[in-house]
């Protein structure tokens, strides 16, 4: 495992330099307990690595630009082109510097890829700090063997793990915690991968992403769909009204085409092994030609579930 790209202040890693993790369920305990370690970070003394894949993590890299604590931000993709104001001021101030270990044809956070990422940075920390660790998870995974870690919070039972059948809504909601960053989120598991429906501010910005996640294929999946509020009203209400109009007994079903920024989604419905799935595919040409395509795949039998994780999601949004 090794740097792919850099960007940034680079003598940020001869450093010694601390790691944050955090599984993406947590609840208002771990909450605290990662407030409570931010603010005994010291502008002089520390360097920490985090990345910007689970809520936790993007509370913490918000809250270390923002106190102006040196940071290295280690992502599961390639390096974007645009980054907003808040980022740009700490490249230009020597404070931040980005890493990846991916190529730059990786513009889609997999499994794996964030596997990697959490590999590498354990790699090159000192010091290793775990705001919270599900068990059996990936991070409790990519963790064995590595000494030297501090757990801020510890549970013993895994959070939010349903027993009933698929198709029944089994979703958790993770805490509504830090209410002025606008995070929110819910999980549900479906036959096709987990699905976690996530309301996100960064800055000025808000966003949604549906994102949908298989350990058993690792990276196959491991795809998100992306929306601002308006796109999203209009996804939802086109979601809405294809569960209210959706006859499985029909040979043919027109596609549903919403127009987003991230990309123009497309829902089609198709049978995969005897089962019917609605497909939603965004799709976007980037600045270098390729052509990004992200894909979601939800069981007829499951749709109603899903559909229930958006009408939540959009009550959040107050749309």
């Amino acid at each position: 495992m090794r740097i792919q790209s850099k960007l940034g202040n680079e003598s940020l890693l001869e450093r010694r330099k601390t790691a944050f993790l955090c599984s993406r369920m947590v609840s208002d305990a771990v909450t605290v307990a990662v407030n409570g370690w931010l603010d005994t970070l010291s502008v002089e003394t520390d360097c920490v690595m985090c990345g910007n894949h689970s809520p936790m993590e993007k509370v913490v890299f918000e809250r270390l630009l923002r106190d102006k604590v040196p940071a290295i931000l280690v992502l599961a993709e390639a390096l974007h082109e645009f980054w907003d104001a808040q980022v740009e001021a700490a490249l230009r101030e020597g404070r931040l510097l980005i890493i990846t270990h991916c190529d730059a044809g990786v513009h889609t956070v997999s499994s794996r890829s964030a596997f990697d990422r959490n590999l590498l940075m354990l790699m090159l920390a000192d010091k290793i700090v775990i705001g919270f660790c599900k068990k059996g998870g990936n991070l409790e995974r990519v963790l064995a063997g590595f000494g030297n870690v501090t757990y801020l919070y510890r549970q013993a039972q895994e959070i939010g793990r349903a027993t009933e059948p698929v198709g029944v809504s089994r979703y958790t909601e993770k805490d509504n915690y830090l209410k002025e960053s606008g995070i929110w989120s819910k999980e549900g598991s479906y036959a096709n991968g987990s699905v976690t429906v996530e309301l996100n501010r960064y800055g000025k910005e808000a966003y949604l992403k549906i994102i949908q996640e298989s350990g058993t294929t690792r990276g196959v999946l491991g795809e998100r769909l992306t929306f601002n509020r308006g796109e999203f009203a209009v996804f939802h209400r086109a979601i809405k009204h294809l569960k209210e109009t959706f006859n499985a007994t029909e040979e043919r079903h027109d596609s549903i085409v919403v127009k987003s920024e991230s990309g123009e989604v497309t829902v089609d419905y198709e049978q995969d092994d005897n089962c019917g799935v609605f497909v939603m595919m965004q799709s976007k040409r980037l600045a270098n030609k390729q052509l990004r395509e992200r894909e979601v795949r939800i069981q007829v039998s499951e749709f109603p579930a899903f559909c229930e994780m958006l009408d939540m999601a959009a009550s959040q949004w107050k749309l």
